[in-house]
């Protein structure tokens, strides 16, 4: 049943991934989309500005021309004249001459029996270029064409009229154009041609696109005159394929969906694999723990003054079922995530005791082993341990624990725990020392015994690393705390001379001494080399080519 419910699981992610992959690339899609329709909405502002401002220069030089020609005002060589022009014109489609707010003469009309008078301009503006006033009447009536209306402007006494619905041949279904004349110096706008956009003066003169009730509206100016066009598209026409601006693909949105789809279930199987894996390792190391399949390593720790070896240091190794060596920085991390790093502890306890019990019992020989912080505030931890030494009648000072300065953090459970260490008669060593950020503040609150100091600090020695001048701060603490130093990856000779000039005491442990090894191999490398003095060499073995963790 359980596994039915496993496969069901893994089903279902499977399809949300290929769900949610399919719904992501679709949103995508349509981003893309989107952007495509937006560009291409710009696109045709720009093109209905220019044809804006080229109907717009038509009127300025109909102007020009007119009220200088030197031709007798209304004349009929003048009449001829603008017929010409406004048969050649694109956008101008009449040219008339007014004066005194009277109108004459037209291209189309010829001279009128009795002046007209103007309409009443909608704006009225000075235009720099012509040194001119001009006078806007838009969508006005005309009378050359009853029930047309059309677009005049007056300027230096000369009349211009602008057919808008030749602006209407500018639409680009579904996207479409309005134009404005402007009056700068009042910020004031009128419409020209096209329908009215919901955006103020001051939106159409920032020229960003904006969205008003699910339509974008494009505004632009220009630079040169004082007209602004506005190019607007309704959302849900971008997505129709109905545009003929530019070419749209209809596939684009199927495609990445269908991309987005089979990359969701990739991920999703991704992830299945790995909690599969981690499951399986989790499952696999738990195993090891029950089974008692960790065993321990321990690597010398000597005397710097007379390489004495004065311990050791107990580090947890596995081998699994396949015959893999297990790195400890791979399985202890996962038991610590998944709260069982208390059993290999207590694992580890139990494993010094058969394995070095008979040397603990031995003058101050002493094996340390590494806690975590869960271990601290862990009473099944501190049971486990008074059973262990009590049924084997091994002395407590035989054990010290070690604690990282991130264990210590923990102010209260940390604290209490290592006081409680520390009266049952346990040494404790601080390791790691120098790397944590806290340890200066209160290390002499957690009474430690011993710091060690990590070898990051052992290599700086005979070089001109910074952190070399941190080496005597700290030797110089710990002799005013009256702590005891054990350093950490010595592999030369010259480190381990440093050492044992710079701290009278100091014991050292590294691949100059020895590197970890099986109980049964270092009680014989005890027993070879003996504890004295005269009879502990250094270790054969060269040393590690990069500083290569003892543990």
């Amino acid at each position: 049943m359980s596994k039915l419910r496993q496969r069901s699981g893994q089903a279902v992610l499977l399809f949300l991934g290929g769900a949610l992959g399919a719904i992501a690339a679709f949103e995508a899609a349509r981003f893309f989309e989107l952007r495509l329709a937006q560009e291409a909405l710009l696109q045709y502002a720009r093109s209905v500005l220019q044809v804006t401002e080229f109907s717009a220069a038509e009127a300025v030089a109909s102007a020009k021309q007119f009220s200088s020609d030197g031709m007798d005002f209304c004349s009929d060589d003048e009449i001829a004249a603008m017929r010409r022009f406004a048969y050649d014109a694109a956008f101008v489609k009449d040219v008339g001459r007014e004066r005194d707010g009277l109108l004459y003469c037209t291209s189309t009309l010829g001279r009128l029996p009795r002046p007209a008078p103007m309409p009443v301009p909608v704006l009225s503006f000075f235009n720099a270029r012509l040194s001119a006033h001009v006078e806007i009447i838009p969508n006005h009536a005309l009378a050359l064409a009853p029930g047309s209306n059309g677009i005049i402007a007056e300027m230096l006494g000369v009349t211009v009229v602008v057919n808008p619905a030749l602006y209407a041949r500018l639409s680009s279904p579904p996207m479409h154009a309005a134009g404005i004349v402007r009056d700068p110096e009042h910020q004031t706008m009128a419409y020209a041609f096209g329908q009215p956009a919901p955006l103020s003066t001051a939106e159409v003169l920032q020229g960003s696109m904006l969205q008003r009730g699910g339509v974008f509206y494009q505004p632009l100016c220009s630079a040169a005159y004082n007209i602004c066009v506005i190019a607007s598209e309704a959302r849900a026409d971008m997505f129709t394929g109905r545009r003929g601006y530019y070419v749209k693909f209809p596939a684009t949105t199927i495609v990445f969906s269908t991309v987005g789809g089979v990359l969701g279930i990739s991920i999703a199987g991704c992830i299945l694999l790995y909690l599969h894996r981690q499951r399986s390792f989790e499952r696999r190391l738990r195993r090891a723990v029950r089974g008692q399949q960790i065993v321990c390593a321990y690597q010398p720790v000597v005397d710097l003054a007379t390489h004495a070896i004065v311990g050791a240091e107990a580090l947890a190794r596995w081998t699994d079922d396949a015959g893999e060596a297990i790195s400890p920085d791979i399985f202890i991390p996962v038991a610590e995530e998944k709260k069982f790093i208390g059993a290999i502890t207590r694992l580890v306890v139990d494993r010094v005791i058969h394995d070095v019990g008979s040397l603990l019992m031995e003058g101050d020989f002493h094996v340390s082993i590494n806690l975590s912080s869960s271990d601290l505030g862990d009473p099944a931890f501190f049971a486990h341990l008074e059973r262990a030494l009590k049924g084997s009648g091994v002395p407590a000072r035989g054990l010290a624990f070690e604690i990282t300065e991130r264990a210590t953090a923990l102010h209260g459970e940390g604290q209490a725990g290592i006081a409680r260490l520390r009266t049952a008669g346990h040494a404790i060593y601080l390791d790691d020392f120098g790397t944590g950020y806290s340890s200066l503040s209160y290390l002499h609150d957690l009474r430690a015994d011993t710091i060690k100091i990590d070898r990051t600090f052992t290599r700086t020695v005979g070089t001109d690393a910074i952190t070399a001048s941190v080496v005597p701060q700290i030797l110089d603490m710990a002799l005013k705390l009256g702590l005891g130093v054990i350093v950490e990856g010595i592999e030369t000779a010259e480190q381990a001379d440093y050492f044992r000039s710079a701290f009278a005491g100091a014991h050292g442990q590294g691949w100059l001494f020895g590197r970890p090894v099986a109980a049964h191999e270092f009680k014989a490398q005890l027993h070879m080399r003996g504890r004295s003095s005269a009879q502990v060499p250094l270790a054969s073995e060269p040393p590690s080519p990069a500083g290569e963790p003892d543990t």
